[in-house]
């Protein structure tokens, strides 16, 4: 299946400008890997998560993503900077999630943490943008 974010553009008040990291993951099912951006010291950092079919998700089921990032090519020492926990309701055809956080200590890599309630599966795409 393509990638299924059309508008790559969106704006918070962040203060981003032109990413430094850019990163798209299509298809995704699970915690994604770790992604190296190869830059150090980032400091902030958005991702867009569109779930585009759920797989298991039904009714009053949860999605919770989190967006972790951390010094080194390997995630070293964590820091969870974003989260958002959306619940299902009758009639979802899909879900867009946005994940907006700052890092103090600056990062490289990042990953985004999935869990549903009972381990239902779903699919989706990912949107990355540091600087």
């Amino acid at each position: 299946m393509a990638f299924a974010i059309t508008n790559k553009a969106w704006q918070y008040s962040v203060a981003l400008g032109v990413p430094a990291a850019h990163k798209e993951l299509a298809d995704q099912t699970a915690t994604t890997s770790t992604v190296d951006t190869g830059i150090v010291g980032l400091k902030f950092a958005r991702a867009r998560i569109y779930v585009k079919t759920f797989g298991t998700l039904t009714a009053a089921d949860t999605f919770r993503a989190t967006l972790q990032v951390g010094t080194g090519s390997a995630i070293t020492a964590p820091e969870n900077i974003a989260q958002d926990v959306v619940t299902v309701e009758t009639g979802d055809t899909a879900l867009t999630m946005d994940l907006v956080g700052e890092s103090q200590a600056g990062f490289q890599s990042w990953k985004i943490i999935v869990t549903t309630a009972s381990s239902h599966t779903w699919t989706g795409d990912i949107l990355f943008d540091a600087g």
